[in-house]
């Protein structure tokens, strides 16, 4: 049975939003969130049992410091990951996301809207069930630029939760990579319980122009770092007219992004926030 180590944190509310970004940008596959009452929340962090989690733990703690962070107590446990599934269960709760999105859990029989197009999304240690800001802004942004029966590429594929949006949205296929092969066979199982098999691959490694076809949406959920390595092959990537959204960032991370590179403010159309992370939309082929 797979193991995952988790770092458990208990905080006050008002840092709740700074920690959990230093969690995804450590690397974490999923974050629960658990109410104390009062000024206090707890924060479970997991990550690959591969992992470093006494390097995580120490710059995690080095973090707190340097933004004056006060943390009520820290441990570092390892957990089985049947315990994840069976706490995913009782804790997601159906939700809506932009004008058209309702995510649900797999088990869940509440009646959908007709005019909700409902994504199913399983347990899994993988980034993505819709409930994180970074995602919530991508699937905002595929409603608004998602061209219909056109191709899109997901990066850092996670859940597949993007891909499988896109195509429920009306694309006609999207592509998600991912180098993590537990977040691949996490997507495969959210395919399948959407029904979207067909209209929907998933492959393990990175995305190259070599290996890719071109297409007129790119969507990248991820660290500020990948982001500025990637950003020209993720470019060469679209097709006349295409659109890339761009998020996973901080907000003052996004305005660094734009000074890096300034052909994206050049072509910059779009610029939403959800507390402190950023989404970008930039159309266009950028060379």
């Amino acid at each position: 049975m797979t193991e995952w180590n988790y770092l458990q944190v208990v905080l006050s509310n008002g840092d709740l939003d700074r920690v959990s970004g230093e969690f995804w940008l450590l690397g974490t596959q999923g974050i629960e969130e658990t109410s104390l009452g009062g000024d206090q929340v707890q924060l479970r962090a997991y990550f690959d049992g591969r992992s470093d989690i006494r390097k995580l733990a120490d710059q995690f703690q080095s973090f707190c410091r340097e933004a004056g962070i006060e943390l009520f107590t820290l441990q570092v446990r390892i957990e089985k990951d049947q315990d994840w599934a069976k706490r995913f269960n009782q804790q997601l709760k159906p939700f809506r996301v932009g004008k058209r999105i309702y995510i649900l859990p797999s088990h869940d029989k509440t009646h959908v809207p007709s005019s909700r197009v409902p994504i199913r999304i399983g347990p899994g240690m993988a980034f993505g069930t819709g409930t994180h800001e970074t995602t919530q802004l991508c699937l905002e942004q595929l409603e608004t630029h998602l061209k219909s029966g056109g191709t899109v590429i997901d990066v850092g594929t996670g859940s597949g939760i993007l891909a499988i949006a896109a195509v429920r949205l009306g694309a006609a296929r999207a592509i998600g990579f991912d180098i993590d092969p537990v977040a691949i066979e996490v997507a495969q199982a959210n395919v399948r319980r959407n029904r979207c098999q067909s209209r929907v691959q998933l492959i393990e490694g990175e995305v190259t122009v070599r290996r890719s076809v071109r297409c007129d949406l790119l969507v990248a959920n991820l660290t500020f770092e990948l982001l500025d390595e990637k950003i020209a092959d993720f470019s060469r990537l679209l097709l006349p007219d295409g659109v890339m959204i761009l998020s996973g960032i901080l907000v003052a991370q996004a305005a660094q992004l734009l000074d890096k590179h300034p052909v994206l403010a050049q072509h910059l159309q779009v610029r939403k926030q959800k507390g402190e992370w950023s989404c970008l939309v930039v159309h266009s082929p950028l060379k």
